[in-house]
């Protein structure tokens, strides 16, 4: 999610986009296994300070066991055994944003990168924190959908773990009940059915908490 600063450099300061145009509806995966209640709120704080970006909606907060690597089957050295690191908090945020797809993965690059995160070869390593881009959408009217945008490279319209993470398109369905995914028009409820369980305990206290401090009345 956006490239290192090269080694010896600081990076650059945040500069927002000169805006001209209507909000964009989005929805962000957060997560954090490392001090993830301080994490958390101190990634929710820096969004909200954010030019151009409104905090609309905070779903439910799970913990959940961190994923294995598939190399451990294989019995590969320095893989991340599941158990052996500390679990994941995790939910979802609806924003509405003057930013564009790629800004706002540029500013959620920044967010982990002053938080402390890490890129290890090892994708299954422990994150101070952890923001994707789920899915970005222009035009919202009522009764209609938005146009969904590209997320990633290569004309991607939805984040690939709304379909795989259960504690991902639970906390999706809490926020959007009536959202059908593109490309392929799958209704978001029928999704969500499919998952038993987010895969972890819910936080309902702290996620109280944290729609008291960071969302507008």
């Amino acid at each position: 999610m956006g490239e290192s600063t090269p080694k010896g450099r600081p990076p650059s300061p945040y500069r927002p986009p000169t805006i001209s145009r209507s909000p964009a509806l989005a929805y962000v995966g957060v997560g954090s296994n490392i001090r993830p209640e301080e994490n958390v709120t101190k990634a929710l704080g820096l969004l909200v300070d954010t030019p151009g970006i409104t905090l609309t909606g905070i779903s439910t907060f799970f913990r959940t066991a961190p994923l294995s690597d598939p190399a451990n089957s294989s019995g590969n050295a320095g893989a991340s055994f599941e158990g052996q690191d500390p679990d994941f908090l995790n939910g979802v945020l609806e924003i509405r944003t003057l930013l564009t797809a790629p800004e706002l993965l540029d500013r959620f690059a920044r967010i982990e990168e002053s938080l402390g995160r890490k890129r290890p070869a090892n994708r299954y390593a422990p994150r101070t924190m952890d923001l994707d881009l789920l899915l970005y959408g222009l035009g919202e009217h009522p009764g209609t959908s938005p146009e969904w945008q590209e997320v990633a490279p290569e004309g991607i319209l939805a984040h690939s773990d709304i379909q795989r993470r259960g504690f991902v398109a639970l906390p999706l369905f809490e926020l959007a009940p009536d959202l059908v995914l593109p490309p392929y028009n799958i209704p978001l409820r029928a999704l969500a059915l499919s998952f038993e369980t987010p895969g972890g305990k819910g936080e309902p206290a702290l996620s109280r908490g944290l729609r008291s401090r960071f969302l507008r009345s």
